[in-house]
């Protein structure tokens, strides 16, 4: 009887490690970009194909805010990363796209293996109007394209990685030194 009781005590063992192990390889796989520091481990810029390359497509509404963003992290980072819409012979590294949400963000940026999410929830941006919230929110979204993380402390007000994009008065649409 006792190693019987052992046997089925290291099962349930077993088992509770096993879905230990698979809670935790979700929560790495799902860890948004907004839940970082200052750098992610992750980017969108694609060192298989293209190095120092980001080939993007886009469904969005904000146009004038997606080209904002992508021209001034060009300027900004010059010649380290190419910014390129996509192709039909290339591969799609990410992608622009809205969504509608009460969910208290104006953008998110969604890492996936294989193509990431520059998001713009219309429910925050209202109708596009080429205004400087939509410009903020799309430079710092592709920020963490780039694989920045969200500045959280009141002190790193005023760059553009700052986790609340919308919330700086002038509002900062342009990275900074410090954003680098």
């Amino acid at each position: 009887m006792t190693g019987m009781a052992t046997s089925a005590g290291r099962g349930r063992l077993t088992a509770t490690l096993l879905l230990v192990v698979l809670v935790l390889s979700a929560a790495i796989v799902t860890y948004p970009a907004w839940a970082g520091s200052h750098t992610n481990s992750y980017d969108s810029v694609d060192t298989s194909t293209n190095p120092n390359e980001i080939r993007w497509t886009s469904s969005t509404q904000y146009i004038s805010a997606r080209n904002h963003a992508i021209e001034r992290w060009e300027f900004f980072r010059g010649a380290d990363v190419d910014w390129r819409p996509d192709t039909a012979t290339t591969i799609n590294d990410l992608v622009f796209r809205d969504y509608s949400a009460s969910d208290g963000f104006c953008g998110l940026y969604n890492h996936r293996p294989g193509q990431d999410f520059i998001n713009f929830n219309i429910n925050c941006l209202g109708t596009p109007d080429g205004g400087s919230a939509e410009d903020a929110v799309a430079t710092q979204e592709a920020g963490h394209a780039l694989g920045l993380g969200d500045h959280e402390l009141p002190k790193w007000n005023g760059v553009v990685m700052d986790s609340c994009a919308t919330c700086t008065d002038p509002r900062v649409t342009s990275p900074t030194q410090h954003d680098r």
